[in-house]
């Protein structure tokens, strides 16, 4: 649209740079991808009062697209993440289509409350358990002419762009600026308010997302789970000070263990002389833990950071970043949205091992009981596991993860598989244990210890890159 209206000229206002995807400005040839990225510096425009920064000064890394909700918190959140990916740097990690795009304008359904809504504290923070999860609600399709009022409206937008650059020329620019302005907002506000309120009509049946099998390790029998690459949002900018700021990170698709290694599998490695003993054989109630037949599907703890990395290396594999581990464990792939914890954004004691009533700590929450006094066996929790089917993401064993801690790197990440900083004192953790608190085993909680400290509340998970 940009392209044919003549909008991409050097000679035009930053605005309208503004809208232009990246890959236009550089090329002068539009897609249905370039399409997508200006209907979206739309909606993010209407959404915060304020134009998008431009795409090209976005890709050099001089600014940052400043989420809709942050600039303007009155915004709905699942908008908000509709305008960033609609605006993504990256062609394939927009929406495939105009029908796509307006599909995902529909207020989601039957599903938690996403991250970035406000936390509603009135509320008890306890589910009734009801067996197996409920399943995921079909959002509501919109009819084809919806599709059609979108594509006019980004032409009606276009021709009010270069009324205003002509009106730039005159001595009533302001005047004609302003009232464009209001006239363009209130019928892009008509149109959308249109279409969240469309009548519903039969959905198709989706297509399923091609996703390879599990893969097993022919050594320990672990299974490894496919994750799919893609954009997410990292961090919690309501969480602890080194969990901010959020930021979206982009991840090439990759595998991570099914559940903890545990002490079955870890004494493969050690059966073959590849793998250090753990540092005490016992655990912390269990005088006999690793050796003994009766735990071998328990984690294996008390193993450093450097004994972890070895036994991946062994196995072929490695530790998974920061984020994967986040992706695997809070990150929904049908809905495009993050979770505080790996089912959902409301805490539920009976779906992990934390610190309840069993637990030594004065925080311990009463209110549960599930009888395991430490570690638990993996998987003991199914309906804990998170969207990707991975188990035990929040408690039982605290998880080292790869990368070095650095409480104030997210503020430098890079945005494509990031590795943490080059160096460091201490390595990251993730996930909590059974000593952590409900607050301590959320998706976006991190720790850290010195890379040779072994713990009983500590384990670890391989990854690797998918082929």
């Amino acid at each position: 649209f940009l392209v044919n209206a003549g909008l991409t000229d050097p000679g035009f206002s930053r605005e309208i740079d503004a809208f232009a995807a990246p890959e236009l400005e550089k090329s002068r040839t539009t897609s249905t991808a370039s399409d997508i990225y200006s209907m979206g510096a739309t909606l993010y425009a209407l959404l915060t009062g304020v134009a998008p920064p431009a795409a090209l000064i976005r890709e050099s890394g001089l600014e940052d697209l400043i989420p809709a909700r942050e600039v303007n918190p009155n915004v709905e959140p699942y908008l908000s993440v509709v305008a960033a990916r609609a605006m993504d740097i990256h062609t394939d990690a927009r929406y495939e289509s105009a029908g796509d795009f307006s599909q995902a304008l529909n207020r989601p359904s039957g599903r938690p409350t996403a991250l970035f809504e406000e936390p509603r504290r009135s509320e008890p923070a306890v589910l009734q358990v009801s067996g197996a999860r409920s399943p995921l609600l079909r959002r509501r399709s919109i009819e084809q002419r919806t599709i059609f009022a979108l594509g006019a409206l980004l032409l009606l937008f276009v021709g009010v762009v270069i009324g205003l650059v002509i009106a730039n020329r005159s001595p009533t620019a302001l005047v004609a600026r302003a009232a464009a302005t209001a006239t363009i907002r209130s019928v892009v506000v008509a149109a959308l308010t249109a279409i969240t309120t469309e009548t519903p009509s039969p959905a198709p049946s989706p297509t399923p997302i091609p996703t390879p099998v599990p893969w097993v390790d022919e050594k320990t029998g672990a299974r490894m789970i496919y994750i799919h690459g893609g954009t997410f949002r990292m961090g919690d900018d309501e969480g602890e000070f080194d969990e901010n700021p959020t930021h979206i990170v982009r991840l090439d698709p990759y595998f991570i263990d099914e559940t903890e290694v545990t002490n079955g599998q870890y004494s493969v490695c050690v059966d073959e002389e590849k793998c250090e003993p753990p540092d005490r054989p016992g655990a912390t109630r269990h005088p006999a833990y690793y050796g003994d037949p009766a735990f071998e599907e328990y984690p294996v703890i008390f193993v450093s950071w450097y004994d972890a990395q070895n036994y991946c290396d062994w196995k072929g594999a490695r530790l998974p970043s920061e984020a994967e581990w986040e992706r695997a464990s809070g990150y929904d792939p049908e809905q495009g949205i993050k979770y505080r914890y790996p089912w959902g954004n409301v805490f539920d004691g009976t779906y992990l091992n934390f610190c309840d009533a069993n637990c030594p700590q004065e925080d311990r929450n009463v209110s549960y009981d599930d009888g395991h006094a430490d570690t638990a066996p993996v998987g003991a929790y199914p309906e804990g596991a998170s969207r990707f089917g991975i188990n035990d993401m929040s408690g039982n064993v605290m998880e080292w993860v790869s990368d070095w801690y650095d409480p104030r790197y997210y503020a430098n990440s890079t945005d494509t598989n990031p590795l943490g900083p080059l160096d460091g004192d201490f390595k990251t953790l993730r996930g909590g244990s059974w000593l952590s608190s409900d607050q301590e085993v959320r998706v976006s909680g991190r720790s850290s210890f010195s890379p040779s400290v072994s713990r009983a509340n500590l384990g670890f998970r391989c990854a690797m890159a998918a082929p």
